[in-house]
């Protein structure tokens, strides 16, 4: 992650720092720089310095209300993991992942606060990723063999409230093909090849 201090923006050192992180791509034989901007504000700042829309999520929130759950918890392998989400993801821009991202994915959310839950709702498996902050935040979710509805979501808003000891909303950030939800930009890429990249 980068960021600029308040006093010190405005004096063009992020986009020097971009552009140095570009040009050592471009050395390397990679395929470009691929971001994803704080906050919606910055995509027009993003887009003058040449990335584009790459994909993009959408975003629900919903309130847990009382009734069973039919979420349980399940041990999952990382290579488990790894197959659910290629399945899910197929045809989408999602990036693959390998054992060690999971691993490390895992290892940052201990230290910032959240975890990788591996569940089982009736009879298919899935995993969530979940930050805890000021509000319990879905960063993703994947599951087998079933669709993402609004009755699920409500079991793992119900299941992560219970979990967490809280009584609150849970916000969702869902892949860009869900049927529902409020849709924005998610990541941006500037590629060093010639490749055709459209805004979402």
């Amino acid at each position: 992650a980068i960021a600029t201090l308040p006093q010190q923006r405005r004096k063009g050192f992020m986009s020097k720092l971009l552009n140095e992180a570009f040009q050592r791509a471009i050395k390397l034989q990679k395929k470009g720089l691929l971001l994803v901007p704080a906050d919606n504000q910055l995509r027009k700042y993003y887009e003058r310095l040449s990335f584009r829309v790459f994909s993009t999520l959408k975003k629900t929130i919903l309130y847990p209300i009382c009734s069973s759950c039919e979420i349980k918890e399940k041990r999952l392998s990382f290579s488990e993991i790894n197959k659910i989400r290629k399945k899910f993801f197929t045809n989408t821009s999602a990036i693959n992942w390998k054992n060690k991202h999971i691993e490390l994915l895992k290892q940052t959310l201990n230290i910032y606060g959240g975890e990788i839950i591996t569940f089982k709702y009736k009879n298919a498996l899935g995993y969530i990723v979940v930050e805890e902050q000021i509000h319990l935040i879905v960063k993703e979710i994947a599951i087998c063999n079933t669709s993402i509805t609004k009755a699920l979501l409500q079991e793992i808003t119900n299941f992560l409230n219970e979990k967490y000891k809280r009584s609150e909303k849970v916000i969702f950030y869902l892949k860009e093909d869900s049927s529902f939800g409020e849709s924005f930009p998610f990541a941006m890429i500037k590629s060093s090849l010639p490749l055709p990249i459209t805004n979402n």
